[in-house]
């Protein structure tokens, strides 16, 4: 479910913390948003709570993250 807040929509077999003030929600590698966002296995979006992308990474990785975070706080 998404929320008030940032989410991390992440598709992957590895758990993965999310940092405080974010969301973190596992979604399926076979269910239907997979398929919808061609994710495999570490990918991961960046949702507003606006529901827009603010970003889309293949292989999920922290400091891109961080950096994707800080840049979006400043719109």
């Amino acid at each position: 479910a998404l929320s008030q807040q940032y989410t991390l929509l992440y598709f992957g077999e590895t758990q993965i913390d999310a940092q405080s003030g974010l969301n973190l929600v596992n979604a399926d590698l076979q269910g239907p948003l997979a398929k919808l966002y061609d994710a495999s296995n570490g990918t991961a979006y960046l949702i507003r709570p606006d529901l827009h992308i603010a970003g889309r990474w293949r292989n999920f990785d922290q400091n891109t993250l961080n950096a994707a975070m800080a840049l979006a706080h400043l719109k």
